[in-house]
């Protein structure tokens, strides 16, 4: 369930670029190929973080987990804010290296700022999918999802859709938000406060 959701905002964003027209899928296809440039880098610290977090609850050690997630979330910042500088200054330098047409370039790079803030808000996300799935904790992970697809990012796409592909991004990026708050509230709310990490 989980999966389709986030393949649903994914599909959904193509399809709705493509009513825009031409110009905006193809630029949207630059700024994903973006996104998937983000994701290999916060994903190895979640990737990491799930590991150590996996080997912390088979010892049942709350300090442990919670000393794994202090170093995770710095390294997470840190490489969030590492992405957003390369892309504000280098966006435009990256989207010319991908494509040589001059309406594709000019939108991608007139929604570039999307991309230079993507990073540092959905870092959160990516970080918690790693501490959750190393708690092996699905059903959280599936809410938060399930939250942030219909009842965030529709919503908002619906609210914003008369701002065109400036609608669609900022309903992605509240989408990605949604995800990291969800899973930040209740990992500080039902997690960091208990004494074990036995269910």
């Amino acid at each position: 369930i989980r999966t389709l959701c986030l393949q649903l905002c994914f599909v959904f964003i193509t399809f709705q670029g493509a009513r825009l027209g031409d110009n905006v899928v193809a630029a949207n296809a630059i700024l994903m190929n973006f996104l998937l440039f983000i994701s290999f880098g916060l994903d190895g610290i979640a990737n990491a973080a799930e590991v150590m977090v996996g080997k912390a609850k088979g010892q049942n050690s709350i300090t442990s987990l919670k000393k794994i997630t202090s170093v995770a979330l710095l390294w997470t910042a840190i490489v969030a804010m590492g992405y957003c500088a390369v892309f504000w200054l280098t966006g435009e330098h990256l989207v010319s290296l991908i494509s040589t047409i001059p309406p594709v370039v000019a939108y991608a790079n007139q929604h570039l700022f999307w991309l230079i803030l993507l990073p540092i808000v959905a870092c959160w996300c990516y970080l918690f999918d790693g501490i959750y799935i190393g708690l092996t904790y699905a059903k959280t992970m599936r809410n938060s999802m399930l939250i942030a697809t219909f009842g965030c990012f529709f919503p908002a796409w619906f609210l914003l859709q008369g701002f065109d592909n400036n609608g669609l991004w900022a309903a992605f990026l509240l989408f990605m938000l949604t995800r990291g708050i969800t899973l930040a509230w209740h990992y500080y709310r039902h997690i960091w406060q208990k004494d074990s990490l036995a269910e």
